[in-house]
């Protein structure tokens, strides 16, 4: 999966998967993250969700290679976490921190922690 990342767009210099909570809650409840807040926006520029493929699989990579391919720099990884790209390990960390923060504003939005 990491390999099709850095394969699938040359600007792509690190990437970061993670099984951050709220994130994941995102995914499996298929709440949107996209335009949440206004730095949302900009920062993680195109959010991409994957359905659920086997860990490890190559169907997983090609799933989350096409999606970077075209323009993703977060995914959702439906019930198995997330993918952010960047230039960089700060880039691509930074926005997956935003991405945390921004799911679990959706979360609470949604009423998902009452």
């Amino acid at each position: 999966m990491h390999r099709a990342c850095y394969l699938a767009d040359v600007g792509v210099g690190a990437v970061i998967h993670t099984h951050a909570p709220a994130l994941t809650a995102l995914g499996i409840r298929d709440l949107p993250i996209e335009e949440m807040l206004p730095e949302s926006v900009s920062a993680l520029c195109s959010v991409a969700r994957v359905l659920h493929l086997p860990a490890g699989s190559w169907e997983l990579a090609e799933c989350v290679g096409r999606a970077v391919a075209e323009g993703a720099r977060v995914l959702l990884l439906e019930r198995h976490g997330a993918v952010s790209v960047g230039h960089n390990l700060t880039d691509a960390y930074d926005r997956m921190e935003l991405a945390e923060l921004t799911a679990r504003t959706a979360l609470l939005a949604a009423g998902a922690y009452d």
